[in-house]
């Protein structure tokens, strides 16, 4: 289950590169990259 997100998560940066946070996301916790993919998700919900 918790890769299944950090797929999605790879995809909605691909889909987001304009933001420019690709190079930063491995210097991320999980609880952060969790934060990031949520916001994400919302992003594209919208």
């Amino acid at each position: 289950m918790t890769d299944h997100w950090l797929e999605q998560l790879h995809t909605l940066l691909a889909r987001f590169n304009q933001f420019g946070i690709d190079a930063d996301v491995s210097n991320l916790s999980t609880s952060e990259k969790w934060g990031l993919f949520l916001h994400l998700s919302r992003l594209a919900d919208s």
